[in-house]
């Protein structure tokens, strides 16, 4: 049998997202100056919820800050709120935006691969979080990055002695085959020596 990761802290993809899927702004309209307003406050307001534990409130008043004035670092910060919230899959949505916004978004490559690293995804998670270490370093981050680096580990030798049970299974299945096919050739050898031992055609 296979070997498979278990681990309790993966959170499933069916329980890993938003419904429905979080408003992600537009990026290419031009914030008028209520705009600029109305964000600010609501940021104001966000970072107020964040400190309370208030996460959901954090999200609604960080949605507002992306409608009204999207930036990298809205959707880093809202991408940190679902993070908490156990939605990685919303996480990776806003992060990724932050990243087309700003491809050196330290914060965004961190919120990133800890939501692939709540996924399970170790490889992803492991370029991630080593990419935005690379851009700004947290020791928070360090103890992420040694767990994923871990379960790296862990994923590597479980693939190798994956690859050898699966070789050994394919060994033993060509040897059966092999068998079947000589026991056939056996057969057919044996049945076309009866028919040639019978009488010949009519006089």
């Amino acid at each position: 049998t296979l070997l498979e990761e278990v681990d309790p802290n993966v959170i499933p993809e069916a329980d890993a997202d938003v419904s429905p899927p979080q408003d992600m702004g537009d990026t290419s309209r031009e914030p008028s100056e209520a705009d600029y307003e109305k964000g600010g406050e609501a940021k104001g307001k966000a970072i107020e919820a964040m400190g309370e534990g208030d996460l959901e409130g954090a999200v609604k008043h960080y949605t507002t800050v992306v409608q009204m004035t999207p930036s990298a670092l809205a959707y880093a910060n809202r991408g940190t709120c679902f993070l908490k919230l156990k939605k990685p899959l919303a996480a990776i949505r806003d992060a990724s935006k932050a990243l087309e916004l700003n491809p050196d978004s330290g914060k965004a490559f961190k919120v990133r691969g800890k939501a692939y690293a709540a996924l399970g995804k170790w490889v992803e998670a492991a370029k991630d979080i080593g990419q935005g270490q690379n851009i700004d370093y947290d020791e928070d981050t360090y103890e992420v990055q040694k767990a994923v680096d871990h379960k790296m580990d862990e994923k590597h030798k479980r693939d190798a002695k994956n690859k050898a049970i699966r070789e050994r299974q394919a060994k033993r299945r060509q040897e059966k085959l092999r068998k079947q096919r000589a026991k056939e050739a056996k057969r057919e050898a044996a049945a076309g020596a009866g028919m040639g031992g019978m009488p010949g055609g009519f006089p």
